[in-house]
């Protein structure tokens, strides 16, 4: 994915985020975003990204572009607007499926927490009735049954 491209090529040329961010006039923490698929670049800032790691925007995409009829830069820059436009609802969409998980996983751990706390109350209340019901509690021969067991 785009991401992973754009860490592995600025690796590649031995560049740090600090170093790609002064190039591109950008803030260390995009570039962070950009190889943590927190964010993609605009296409612009992604054309630039291609010169200054010596790689193609295509291969910082991870695909091959359509072809472009008219080969001007607005059209290109379309081409490319589309391409991140497409990156973006894939991250947006794996970002809902995240949390759609742990929503379900905090219901169901919320569910089984409230589960545990009743059956300790409810064992609890059933041993106090037990043992203060005239004749309950464990009798004798019960006790040896059960170290018998043990």
């Amino acid at each position: 994915m785009l991401h992973e491209n754009i860490k592995t090529a600025r690796k590649n040329r031995g560049l740090t985020q600090e170093e790609v961010a002064a190039r591109l006039s950008v803030v260390r923490q995009t570039v962070s975003k950009w190889e943590n698929g927190a964010s993609v670049p605009d296409a612009d800032s992604l054309m630039r990204l291609a010169v200054l790691l010596n790689t193609s925007v295509e291969d910082l995409l991870g695909m091959t572009l359509k072809s472009i009829e008219a080969e001007d830069e607005a059209s290109v820059q379309r081409e490319i607007a589309r391409q991140l436009a497409m990156q973006n609802e894939l991250m947006a969409e794996e970002i809902q499926r995240k949390r759609q998980f742990w929503r379900k996983l905090k219901k169901i751990a919320m569910i089984v927490l409230v589960s545990f706390v009743l059956l300790i109350l409810l064992s609890i209340l059933a041993f106090s009735l037990f043992s203060w019901y005239p004749g309950g509690g464990v009798s004798e021969e019960s006790r040896l049954m059960i170290q018998a067991i043990s």
